[in-house]
């Protein structure tokens, strides 16, 4: 709850939130101390058994850094347990062809298609194209309006 409270300024809360569901499942009733190394190593290849490695690593990174909260300057407990990421690839860069445009386009319903194609040609993520908003002196400002 805690983390939270304090990290509801972040773009990704909701995410969080969800990742804190699945955990909570895992966790539930735990004290901090309680939680060992070895089980939060279990519950990354649990994650990545029915996702992926790099998804996993999503769920860990946040148990580690509710952890060394919890160790750091919440003083909660005394030592946060080491918790290692599985190794991911350097970022991929893919490109579509104008053929699987062309595909994706015509898949597409009308009201998607412009959205679509201004993300292809700005190479934006659906999130950031969704936040875009027109400042008051007329400049695209992301998530300003």
């Amino acid at each position: 709850m805690r983390w939270c409270e304090e990290k509801a300024h972040k773009a990704t809360t909701h995410e969080d939130r969800v990742k804190f569901q699945w955990l909570d499942a895992r966790l539930r009733g735990r004290l901090l101390h309680t939680i060992t190394r070895d089980e939060i190593q279990a519950i990354g290849k649990a994650k990545a058994k029915e996702a992926s490695r790099p998804t996993a690593n999503r769920y860990l990174a946040l148990v580690r850094a509710v952890l060394r909260q919890a160790a750091g300057p919440w003083q909660w407990i005394d030592k946060a347990p080491a918790v290692t990421l599985y190794p991911e690839a350097k970022r991929r860069v893919r490109w579509l062809s104008k053929e699987e445009v062309t595909r994706l386009l015509n898949a597409l319903p009308p009201h998607q298609k412009q959205l679509a194609r201004f993300a292809l040609a700005t190479g934006l993520r659906q999130a950031n194209v969704l936040r875009l908003r027109v400042g008051s002196r007329s400049r695209w400002q992301h998530g300003v309006g």
